[in-house]
């Protein structure tokens, strides 16, 4: 089973916006990096959210599209113009999105509804493959990420035969953090995942992804720990993927 057509066009927008986002924050005018990660993120969140409320009322996939446009643009004009300038703060710039678009929608026009359990699927992996608790990722390398990884990953592991996998990639991708391992890894560990799974046909449920969780990352820790620090090629990547799901 793949994901449906209006889905597929909400991952296609949301990318595609997702990209121009990280594009204009990488110039942000501000030299504070903590503060500029705390408004990168604040303004991904704020995408998020928007987009769950606009797709479980059944909003039309074109103004989905011009919704999540207008949500960057004003989350961006207002965080440039008023909040690093300090003029008010009181609001921050999810705030005035919320204000400007949300409060602007007439609910009771739409009256077919979308359950949200895809948004959360595609918040959960969507958050995954930035990277955001990496402190070695620069922006480049994120825009690189989303650019290359985000829409094959959410087509993918937003079905529900994949969708518990996120627990296994949440435990390698603590390696990278734990290793102090940058951009070069995360690279290996996204085109490694994506490379076995669009190669299988299986449906992993979550008893079996908590069976091979247990297994790997705490019965087998030891060995786990060193064979993903010796991984410095693709090749090591992918065979250590393959001992991951071997029995």
């Amino acid at each position: 089973m793949t994901v449906s057509e209006y889905n597929e066009k909400v991952i296609k927008y949301y990318n595609t916006h997702l990209q121009n986002y990280l594009h204009h924050t990488k110039d942000m005018n501000t030299t504070n990096l903590n503060e500029k990660q705390k408004i990168e993120m604040q303004g991904f969140e704020t995408m998020l959210h928007v987009l769950s409320i606009i797709y479980c009322i059944k909003m039309h996939d074109e103004q989905i599209n011009s919704y999540l446009e207008k949500c960057t643009l004003l989350f961006l004009e207002y965080t440039e113009q008023v909040y690093l300038k300090k003029t008010d703060i009181l609001h921050t710039p999810s705030m005035f999105v919320y204000n400007v678009l949300i409060g602007n929608i007439s609910f009771k026009e739409y009256t077919n509804t979308n359950n949200n359990t895809f948004i959360n699927k595609l918040a959960k992996w969507s958050t995954i493959i930035c990277f955001w608790e990496n402190k070695k990722i620069t922006d480049n390398n994120r825009m690189y990420l989303v650019k290359n990884f985000m829409s094959p990953y959410l087509l993918l592991f937003t079905q529900e035969k994949y969708y518990s996998l996120h627990l296994i990639f949440e435990s390698i991708q603590t390696y990278i953090i734990n290793f102090n391992y940058g951009f070069e890894k995360c690279s290996l560990l996204l085109t490694g995942f994506l490379n076995y799974f669009q190669k299988k046909n299986y449906t992993y449920s979550k008893e079996e992804v908590k069976s091979i969780h247990f297994n790997k990352f705490m019965h087998e820790k030891d060995d786990c720990d060193e064979y993903f620090k010796n991984i410095t090629s693709l090749k090591d990547m992918d065979n250590f993927i393959k001992w991951i799901f071997s029995s």
